[in-house]
């Protein structure tokens, strides 16, 4: 079973989505983030952010993650860096600006596991 949709980055411009994002597509295309869909240079899914502020202070970034929750998409746990998509979740959630979410942990591309995270 390949891996489900997820956020697999945050960077300053863009988050980058990684999974099975096939049935996400239509979704996005048609959702209130439309208009910042685009691959990038190895044509994987992106979002453009409209601003490259600290994340945690960006309600417009909060407003996108949120949505993505909404969507079924789950947040990367990055074990190997000290801050990725889950830990800006669960940092977002604890402060109110989103809600319930997932976060995927990746141990290999057969092993992995979605994790909720509910208020």
């Amino acid at each position: 079973m390949a891996l489900p949709a997820h956020v697999a980055l945050v960077e300053p411009k863009h988050v980058r989505l990684g999974g099975d994002c096939r049935e996400l597509l239509s979704t996005l295309k048609a959702g209130p983030f439309a208009e910042r869909l685009f691959r990038d240079e190895h044509l994987r899914l992106c979002l453009r952010r409209n601003s490259d502020d600290n994340p945690l202070a960006d309600l417009d970034l909060a407003a996108l993650l949120g949505w993505l929750a909404e969507q079924g998409v789950a947040f990367l746990e990055l074990m190997d860096r000290p801050y990725g998509p889950a830990e800006l979740m669960r940092a977002l959630q604890a402060s109110g600006d989103v809600g319930d979410f997932d976060s995927l942990i990746v141990r290999d591309v057969d092993d992995w596991q979605r994790v909720p995270h509910r208020r």
